[in-house]
């Protein structure tokens, strides 16, 4: 029994740093071509507006928001290793029972109080506790910074694949117009030669079939047209009219270059998806180190400076300054 746990023993996994990733593909062809994405994106003016009025999305709004949150969260961490210094104001106005003084019948029974104060207090963060959540707030940031390019990488990915399909259902719309001509005229020229009794009146019929087979296929182009069209509203937040009007543009005549298959591995690092997941592996770390920390004691000092005076004219005498100054340690049993 011995034996068998000892050969079923887990390794520790290996850190993600620690991953060597290989600077090729294996069997990859030469790279022959230009290896930039940009030269991929459509050459299409309208490509260029819609993107450009897909910065106003929601759902990337809701990416921005979120990197502002985490922004505030870096700098709610980053104060919270600087002294908390807080001042206050305190008046108070007491009645004495004339009961409780018997014999100092001229005692006076109101008294008045002012005291103001500044009181500060600052944990040295001996065990790196403050530190580690410091960092894991800006590898949050990061994260969500990670998470906003994904979002407008997908929004391009996804405007390039509408535009595509709304050209293609275009050209085949132009290419289907075309054989409807094409039978509209067949029809009317198979009609004089049936008239002049060159050909038979079945010839007339199939003519005119295949002209109503050609127009009811051009009636699919409209419906594919409005859902691309549909896709593009909710993708750019803009009306109907205005994605119409931006399509209306013609296209380019740019070929696409030629992306290699023989990338280097590492370029997969550089996806948004990935990166934001090793910012939040390292803030998960940080976490983590910051939750150890809060097993240790904890050494803060303290200190008050403040006034204390029974009238105003004395408020500010130096027989009114009050001051204390003090460590504390507490740690968790």
């Amino acid at each position: 029994a011995c034996t068998l746990s000892g050969c079923a023993s887990l390794r520790p996994l290996p850190d993600a740093a620690s991953v060597i990733v290989p600077n090729r593909f294996a069997y990859a062809p030469e790279q022959t071509g230009d290896a930039s994405v940009t030269g991929l994106l459509p050459a299409d003016p309208a490509f260029a507006e819609l993107r450009t009025a897909a910065r106003d999305a929601p759902n990337l709004g809701a990416a921005l928001a979120r990197i502002d949150a985490a922004r505030a969260s870096a700098r709610r961490a980053r104060a919270d290793r600087a002294p908390d210094v807080t001042a206050s104001g305190n008046v108070s106005a007491e009645r004495g029972s004339a009961a409780s003084q018997p014999g100092n019948a001229f005692a006076s029974r109101d008294q008045t109080r002012f005291q103001p104060q500044l009181q500060a207090s600052w944990d040295l963060d001996i065990f790196g506790g403050l530190r580690a959540g410091q960092r894991a707030a800006q590898a949050r940031l990061d994260a969500a910074g990670a998470d906003a390019d994904a979002v407008r990488l997908a929004l391009d990915c996804d405007i390039a694949l509408a535009l595509i399909d709304y050209r293609e259902a275009a050209a085949r719309e132009a290419l289907v117009q075309r054989d409807v001509d094409d039978n509209g005229e067949l029809v009317r020229l198979t009609r004089l030669r049936a008239r002049a009794g060159v050909v038979a009146e079945f010839d007339v019929v199939r003519a005119e079939a295949l002209a109503r087979d050609a127009e009811a296929r051009l009636a699919i182009f409209a419906g594919e047209k409005a859902s691309v069209v549909g896709r593009l509203v909710a993708l750019t937040a803009l009306d109907a009219n205005a994605v119409l009007t931006k399509l209306a543009v013609a296209p380019g005549t740019k070929a696409p270059s030629n992306l290699s298959a023989g990338l280097p591995s590492r370029l997969l690092r550089n996806r948004p998806d990935v990166r934001a997941a090793e910012y939040r592996l390292a803030a998960a770390k940080q976490d983590v180190a910051s939750a150890a920390a809060q097993r240790f004691p904890k050494l803060t000092l303290t200190g008050t400076l403040g006034l204390l005076a029974l009238a105003t004219g004395d408020l500010f005498s130096g027989d009114a300054l009050a001051a204390t100054l003090g460590a504390g340690v507490s740690g968790p049993l």
